[in-house]
């Protein structure tokens, strides 16, 4: 199935290649649209919001991400990944650099850019979000991420608090030792 995807994907793109979409670019003045598919892709990414899901829509997400895994339906991405996922991040962004259409699926390319709330270390993450749609509603979702950037943010909440109290007490054994 992936294989068909990036097959349809590479078609497209060459194809693209020789047309530039919403321009002109041969004699009879035709203009390729973008997808309806991709514009209610465009539409999620500005605004986020369960209208877009089917009801049983399934995401599927990096194992290593946090709270990776599988999800179905809109409350379970509303209400239960999206908070857990926010408490862990003071700030959060997707920014979608292309949209890439291919029949019922569209792929988009990006990164995550964040901040983890407890240190304030910050990161960037290229991301891919394969987007499968019927019916004008999303069905389904697939992330891949480089789970490691992220990983080493959350991660420094760790070490960062380890390292502090080792200082700390590192501090208070000199302070002992130089009262003696």
């Amino acid at each position: 199935m992936i294989a068909d995807i990036l097959a349809n994907l590479f078609k497209t793109c060459s194809m693209l290649d020789r047309k530039q979409v919403g321009t002109e670019f041969d004699s009879t003045k035709e203009k390729l649209t973008v997808s309806e598919n991709v514009e209610i892709i465009r539409r999620w990414y500005e605004s986020p919001s369960p209208e877009f899901l089917d009801p049983n829509s399934e995401w599927l997400l990096a194992e290593g991400f946090p709270f990776g895994g599988r999800y179905v339906g809109s409350d379970a991405v509303f209400k239960d990944f999206f908070p857990r996922l926010m408490s862990q991040f003071s700030e959060w962004k997707v920014s979608i650099d292309e949209l890439l259409d291919s029949g019922e699926f569209v792929i988009a390319l990006g990164r995550y850019q964040g901040t983890v709330k407890d240190t304030g270390v910050k990161f960037v993450a290229p991301v891919a979000h394969v987007w499968k749609l019927k019916n004008g509603k999303i069905v389904q979702t697939r992330q891949y991420v480089d789970t490691v950037l992220i990983a080493r943010a959350l991660a420094s909440t760790t070490t960062s608090q380890q390292q502090d109290n080792g200082i700390k007490e590192l501090q208070i054994v000199n302070t002992l030792t130089a009262n003696i």
